[in-house]
């Protein structure tokens, strides 16, 4: 019972993130604002605290990039089952919860590392 609502729990947040439509049009963008906003800081915040070394525009981008792939990823659209002739899908939840975490990571790692790079090389502003 525990495993199976852990389940619907990974499976709803993942599809939540992706069932508010097209969140990047003109006219979703109030409304997205309005509700995630705060929020949104607020992870920017811990998230700049938590990696100092990576520059504020590199976080702002990591985080946007993190919700790219958490609305993809719930957005249930078929594409790697077609890509994979069928040998892959995209209902597969367990394996996307389990993957996104270190596929974000690697991803600050990576901007980490390159924010090191610009400062040596004096790029940054």
């Amino acid at each position: 019972m525990i495993n199976s609502f852990r389940n619907k729990t990974k499976v709803g947040a993942i599809t939540a993130l992706s069932s508010a439509g097209s969140f990047g049009t003109r006219s979703a963008l109030p409304v997205f604002n309005e509700a995630y906003n705060e929020v949104a800081k607020l992870y920017l915040v811990a998230l700049t605290k938590a990696a100092p070394e990576i520059e504020e525009e590199h976080i702002h981008r990591a985080f946007q990039f993190l919700l790219a792939t958490m609305y993809c990823a719930g957005a249930d659209n078929r594409r790697i089952d077609n890509l994979s002739s069928g040998k892959f899908s995209s209902q597969d939840f367990d394996w996307i919860y389990e993957s996104i975490i270190p596929f974000v990571t690697g991803g600050f790692k990576a901007l980490a590392k390159a924010s090191i790079v610009s400062h040596v090389r004096g790029d940054a502003s």
